[in-house]
């Protein structure tokens, strides 16, 4: 898709208001080609596809290359390793209007959660925190569980902002799961009323 520059019109068909005409050339539809994984040892090929969704012959799209991409992350942070990097490289192929993808992984070591903290709950205490976080000290730094733990602290709505990340310490396959809440109104009043004739 290209907007070629001069072809842009701006229109005041008032003096308040502007019209902007864009034309657009939207060029020729692409294909995926041939999907491939480098550097995976933990988990085979077909098992890392089956979580892309990606097949062979769909339209090429960039947002699900970003999709696959990010799923493949959150399969290896399921199993807690945390530092796997992957990145998506598109190249041309033989066939006219395909693209082969390539991913190469990075693999990281396993992570541990040593302990978790809490910050910025002044009225809230840190057990009713807890109670909606499913990954506790010793477990697998579930990255997975750890974005669901952020989710349902959202959703409780005593917090006005949420986050959760992972603090590294001088511990190999350690880190700390950080939790830090912004506290929003705990309490409201309403009023109502009724009359009849």
């Amino acid at each position: 898709v290209s907007i070629p520059e001069e072809g842009i019109i701006y229109r005041y068909p008032t003096p308040q208001s502007l019209q902007l005409c864009l034309p657009i050339q939207e060029g020729r539809r692409h294909y995926l080609g041939h999907i491939d994984l480098l550097g995976n040892r933990l988990f085979s090929k077909e098992e890392l596809l089956t979580v892309t969704r990606l097949k062979p012959g769909n339209f090429f799209s960039p947002q699900a290359v970003e999709e696959a991409t990010e799923a493949i992350q959150d399969h290896y942070g399921k199993k807690g390793y945390l530092d796997t990097a992957v990145k998506a490289h598109q190249r041309p192929a033989a066939q006219p209007d395909t693209l082969d993808l390539h991913f190469s992984i990075s693999e990281g070591k396993e992570i541990y959660v040593e302990s978790v903290k809490i910050s910025g709950n002044t009225k809230t205490k840190s057990r009713v925190i807890l109670r909606e976080v499913s990954v506790l000290p010793g477990d697998v730094f579930d990255m997975v569980q750890v974005k669901a733990s952020e989710q349902r602290l959202r959703s409780t709505r005593y917090f006005n902002d949420v986050t959760l990340t992972a603090e590294e310490i001088n511990v190999p396959g350690r880190r700390n799961l950080n939790i830090s809440v912004k506290e929003g109104q705990t309490g409201g009043v309403s009023f109502g009323g009724a009359f009849n004739t």
